[in-house]
């Protein structure tokens, strides 16, 4: 009896200090990439499928005439982007691209009157049948679009990830 009590105890010790030993090693560092430092902290990568960092601003045009400007910060790349939408209101509304001249907008009532897009960037998977991107990839600093929008109104640029939720790039009220 007193045989098996000892083989009973050495197991049970010996799977402790075995435990003890997996877990004390656990994030102390070495292959992998881990900090063998415990005060070090190991390197992240951002998420490629994440929102391009960068700013943006809403600018007055002519009366209620805005524009969308890239101002600051990463490209909107093809690689993780669906597309990039403006809304006012929460609704997504018509652009028209960087391209056209300021000068243009006097006496134009509405979109109506002119060549509109459905987003400011897509790919060609999220358009549907007479739907189109206002520009092609990438939106860099200084690119821009045109909308309509009213004082009080919130306009909010969104962007469209592959596979992850959307992300706001910039929300704001306009003032007047």
């Amino acid at each position: 009896m007193k045989r098996r009590d000892l083989l009973a105890a050495t197991t049970t010790t010996l799977s402790t200090l075995g435990l003890a030993g997996c877990v004390s090693t656990l994030g102390t560092g070495g292959p992998g990439g881990q900090p063998t430092d415990p005060t070090e902290t190991a390197t992240t990568r951002t998420d490629p499928r994440s929102a391009p960092e960068l700013s943006m601003a809403i600018e007055t045009v002519e009366e209620t005439w805005r524009k969308a400007v890239h101002m600051d910060g990463d490209e909107v790349t093809s690689g993780a982007t669906a597309s990039v939408e403006v809304r006012v209101d929460g609704e997504r509304v018509p652009v028209v691209p960087d391209a056209t001249s300021t000068s243009s907008f006097a006496g134009t009532a509405s979109l109506d009157e002119r060549d509109t897009f459905t987003y400011w960037v897509a790919d060609e998977d999220q358009l549907n049948e007479g739907e189109a991107a206002a520009v092609d990839y990438p939106i860099s600093v200084g690119n821009k679009v045109f909308f309509e929008a009213e004082a009080g109104q919130t306009v909010t640029v969104v962007w469209n990830g592959e596979f992850v939720e959307p992300e706001v790039l910039l929300e704001t009220t306009i003032d007047e």
